[in-house]
């Protein structure tokens, strides 16, 4: 887990591994080490708490128990005034509906439904996700280039989902946040509480409404009905527990032996971190992810070192931290490169290399792993001659690219950040399987037949694109 003295540890015998190879390292200090300052964010839950106060003076507190507190940044938030019930939270200029239409919200907090009316009268009203995500980030975006300070979010009273516990990914995502040092972002453009239906209630009934009440007027006349509460004034006081500590990728090379070409790179990527412990204690081992691409990037640094003429160009190694964390070690590689991205010629990350599909037990599934001869290659395809050199490199080796794999998932690990930066990529993968970013991801069911056979893919592909003489070319407009 990043920030742990396992991670340590696990970067010690990379490290140790690249010293007896004899791989180069990088950077001026002579390090393996691309070191990256971290703060680690977690609630104060002694300190958290919203104050309701009626127009008599009457005072309630709701403590952190009844709220769940989401981090859009590192800092401390403090509000007093009032609350606007903004409904839904939706602007649909198609359609004529906005939430937000003659009411100002700038500077407020406002109260926001789940889902939509769409989604509570749809077919798949009786069968909801706890949370959408697509369409709630759309809403408090939308919350937010409205002027509003915060969003109060509650699960709509029509929601089979009713407690906060249901949201066990946001549960996570509350518990702890990290952040690099000068970058402090993430996906929420404002502070975003969820609360009980029942804390809302306690919100809205000095003014004489509740929630079912209100949801159902919206839906019925299909209008909105947005208010300021008049009434009740909240104050809200959100701290948050900072720590500040250091983790790194850990990046070697082999120079090429072209005067010329030596100074162009192809970068082998693959993530060393994973999740650490359950709430029991139970170890997350993570063999597949990423243990198996982490050693079989080993198994390539010490193939190229072998070679009694190295590659005309060159080759870069880097186990990436923070994949876990939103692959915060990737992106802070392309923005701190340690070699010219404009002379990296491709990345190709390896990451979950190491099933292979079989007969499985009644009421086990497996998501999308491929078969003993078949891997996913996910690519950004704007690259004919890159995907040329892996068609022809599979049938080398009697491997079968399946290229129909979502291309979401592109972001999904550490290619995605030189991808942003235009740079051709391969991402091998051998699917996701039920026991992906769980304790049961054990190294007894790792196929090693098949992380060999995708390891002397990779090794084939960058070979071939470092001695060739026309490089992958990108066409931008795909």
């Amino acid at each position: 887990k990043l920030g742990s003295i396992e991670l340590e540890m696990a970067k010690e015998y990379i490290v140790s591994n690249l010293v007896k190879t004899k791989i180069e390292p990088v950077n001026i200090y002579n390090s393996y080490l691309q070191s990256i300052n971290f703060m680690r964010v977690e609630p104060d839950s002694e300190n958290t708490f919203i104050n309701i106060i009626n127009n008599e003076l009457k005072e309630s507190k709701v403590t952190h128990d009844s709220m769940l507190c989401l981090f859009p940044h590192p800092k401390d938030f403090f509000y007093n005034g009032s609350v606007i019930f903004i409904g839904y939270g939706i602007t649909d200029s198609i359609n004529g509906y906005d939430d937000y239409a003659n009411i100002d919200v700038r500077g407020k907090v406002v109260m926001m439904l789940s889902r939509s009316i769409g989604l509570v009268e749809g077919e798949n009203a009786n069968n909801p996700e706890p949370f959408n995500y697509e369409l709630e980030y759309e809403k408090i975006t939308n919350a937010y280039n409205h002027g509003a300070k915060a969003v109060l979010w509650i699960q709509d009273p029509m929601n089979k989902f009713k407690n906060i516990s249901d949201l066990k990914e946001l549960n996570e995502y509350a518990i702890q946040q990290i952040y690099t040092e000068g970058n402090p972002k993430t996906v929420l453009p404002i502070d975003f509480i969820i609360l009980t239906q029942h804390t809302a209630d306690s919100i809205l009934n000095t003014s004489g409404n509740y929630l079912v009440d209100l949801q159902n007027k919206i839906n019925t006349n299909k209008k909105p009905s947005s208010f300021e509460l008049d009434k009740t004034n909240i104050a809200i006081q959100i701290n948050r527990k900072i720590e500040d500590f250091k983790s790194s990728n850990i990046i070697g090379y082999i120079e090429g032996c072209d005067p010329i070409l030596k100074n162009e790179y192809i970068i082998y990527t693959a993530h060393y971190d994973h999740l650490g412990v359950d709430e029991n204690g139970n170890i997350y081992n993570g063999a597949d992810d990423n243990g198996s691409g982490t050693v079989a990037l080993l198994e390539l640094a010490e193939a190229f070192m072998t070679l009694q003429v190295k590659p005309k160009r060159s080759i870069v190694f880097a186990w990436m931290t923070a994949e876990e964390k939103g692959g915060a070690g990737s992106n802070y590689y392309v923005e701190h490169p340690l070699f010219p991205l404009k002379n990296t010629v491709t990345c190709i990350n390896i990451d979950m290399i190491g099933r292979v599909k079989t007969a499985q037990p009644e009421n086990k599934r497996w998501i999308d792993v491929k078969s003993a001869d078949s891997l996913f290659v996910i690519t950004d395809r704007r690259s004919a001659e890159l995907i040329d050199i892996n068609n022809e490199a599979c049938n080398n080796l009697k491997l079968y690219p399946d290229y129909s794999d979502k291309q979401n998932r592109l972001e999904f690990s550490d290619q995605y950040f030189f991808y942003k930066k235009g740079i051709p990529v391969l991402f091998y993968h051998t699917g996701f399987h039920e026991d992906t970013h769980t304790i049961a991801d054990k190294f007894e069911k790792i196929d090693f037949v098949k992380m060999k056979r995708v390891t002397q893919l990779a090794f084939l592909v960058g070979y071939n694109i470092a001695n060739n003489a026309k490089l992958p070319q990108i066409d931008f407009s795909k």
